[in-house]
């Protein structure tokens, strides 16, 4: 009787190979969370409404927009948290530097105060 390890090693390395090539083109979707105190809730209101369009346009996807928010622990966050993602840190980007944001966000900075961050999630 013979052993067929030789004949299945080559390809089942392949497979290893091209698995873990495929695993690292796969780009890990980002979320940004936005903390949100409003100073003046009518330019806010115009300042939403446009972002929310730029964000879908650029393929962003809202997961959390306001609603109950409960601190746990630590320092309370803002009172209103916005939380959106895009399928990878390119389109992000592409939508942060698209050609309406640095006017969105002087309307952003007139009408609350703001912090912003992005975190990377784990691949699909």
């Amino acid at each position: 009787m013979s052993c067929s390890f030789g004949r299945l090693a080559l390809p089942l390395l392949a497979v290893g190979f091209i698995t873990a090539c495929v695993r690292v083109a796969v780009a890990a979707p980002v979320y940004v969370v936005d903390e949100v105190e409003v100073t003046d809730a009518p330019v806010y209101r115009t300042y939403v409404e446009r972002q929310v369009a730029a964000i879908k346009a650029a393929g962003g996807r809202f997961v959390v927009q306001g609603g109950a928010l409960t601190s746990m622990s630590g320092a309370a966050p803002a009172p209103r948290v916005v939380i959106y993602i895009f399928e990878s840190a390119e389109k992000l980007q592409a939508w942060r530097n698209g050609p309406e944001q640095q006017e969105l966000i002087a309307i952003r900075d007139r009408s609350a105060h703001f912090r912003s961050f992005s975190v990377e999630a784990l691949p699909n």
